[in-house]
């Protein structure tokens, strides 16, 4: 009788072991979750901060750019007139040229970045196709998009 309540007590002991091995394996899988959640959280926003900064880049560039071709055009201006000289031509004509490369590397870099903005929306979580499509709560625009 003595014995019979032993091994019935060992198997009690064992079960309770077991249900706080679960529970602490459940605590830890969500602490691994909630990391999980935040990591792609902080990735789409520094994403979206990415789109937002190049897009301002592009602007800039963009406006420089016009900037550039209309002292070229007035350096040709003034040498069609013969107030000018083929020094300043050259510089207007070099400058808009580092203008259009500093344009065209900030167009490829927004580019980039929506890309890359766009592959953080769907991370999967695990093989199992399960992915999380927005993460945070806050609204984000983009290009005059808004993604909530």
């Amino acid at each position: 009788m003595m014995k019979a309540s032993l091994v019935r007590m060992a198997g009690l002991v064992d079960n309770v072991m077991d249900l706080a091995r679960a529970r602490l394996e459940y605590q830890q899988a969500q602490t691994q979750l909630k990391n999980m959640q935040l990591q792609i959280a902080t990735q789409v926003r520094d994403s979206g901060r990415n789109v937002q900064t190049n897009q301002k880049r592009v602007q800039s560039a963009r406006a420089s750019r016009e900037l550039q071709e209309k002292k070229l055009e007035a350096e040709e201006k003034k040498m069609a007139a013969g107030m000018g000289q083929t020094f300043f031509v050259f510089q207007a004509q070099r400058d808009l040229s580092l203008a259009r490369t500093a344009e065209i590397q900030a167009i490829s870099d927004y580019n980039k970045s929506l890309v890359d903005f766009e592959a953080v929306q769907l991370i999967p979580l695990g093989g199992g196709g399960v992915g999380i499509t927005a993460a945070g709560s806050g609204t984000l625009q983009v290009g005059g998009i808004t993604r909530q």
